[in-house]
């Protein structure tokens, strides 16, 4: 198992994953001391795993204590390996799994992840995991720290040299980002009335902020997420796209 000398090569594999993803779970060295030395004793117990080739680590993988069903879980692994070395560690695994008496594996990941993938291959079923569950506490503090990320979008579409406000309307708070040529001046909560915008319940916030769902796909459900105009529709699909994520547990 993994130990607190393993944090470099940890962190280099997590750095890995976080470059795959547009979202994600970054973890310092003291969260990850706190895993190694506590993480099994905790209520999400689990155990972090070195695999090594000719005694070098290549690669880590998470195992969880409990989860649904009474398989072997795995819900950590690196991402950068070779298809060979994906299926190796699914052996690994499968005998791992045998050892205590897990009648099968499974792989608690993104469905785009390199093990998922190798799996299909497998003939592995698709995995159906939980949408976002992510509670953003103080949404006008989120939205500027995201500002570079807002000037990048919009500097790569027909709107680069954007003048005015567009509006986020919770139906409870109003956010405005307010722009000069492309950049933004300022992110206030809103006030008066806005010409630009999107009404976003509350609710769906955090799921749209993160791209978890584009405002189109969250009003296939809920009449109640409803852009302004064509042009609103246009800046909510530049400023708020659909985004390849994936949070891993904190601890």
């Amino acid at each position: 198992m993994a130990v607190e000398s393993d944090i470099p090569f940890l962190t280099t594999h997590q750095n890995a994953f976080s470059n795959r993803y547009d979202s994600n779970t970054i973890r310092d060295n003291e969260t990850w001391k706190y895993l190694l030395n506590h993480g099994s004793k905790i209520e999400s117990g689990s155990e972090f795993w070195i695999g090594e080739r000719d005694g070098k680590p290549i690669c880590f993988y998470r195992r969880p204590y409990q989860g649904f069903g009474e398989g072997l879980i795995v819900s950590e692994v690196s991402e950068h390996l070779e298809e060979s070395e994906y299926v190796e560690l699914l052996n690994r695994l499968k005998t791992q799994g045998l050892e205590l008496n897990k009648p099968y594996l499974r792989i608690n990941l993104s469905n785009k992840s390199g093990l998922s993938l190798v799996g299909k291959t497998l003939k592995a079923s698709n995995s159906k995991p939980y949408a976002f569950q992510i509670k953003i506490p103080k949404p006008l503090d989120w939205l500027r720290k995201q500002i570079v990320l807002f000037e990048q979008r919009l500097a790569s579409s027909s709107y680069a040299q954007f003048t005015g406000r567009f509006r986020l309307d919770t139906y409870r708070d109003k956010y405005d980002l307010n722009f000069q040529d492309g950049k933004i001046q300022s992110i206030e909560v809103g006030s008066n009335d806005c010409e630009t915008g999107i009404n976003i319940p509350v609710d769906l916030l955090p799921s749209f902020l993160l791209g978890a769902h584009t405002w189109r796909k969250l009003q296939t459900t809920r009449p109640d997420v409803i852009p302004y105009g064509d042009e609103s529709e246009k800046l909510a699909d530049i400023l708020f796209p659909l985004t390849n994520s994936w949070h891993q547990a904190p601890y």
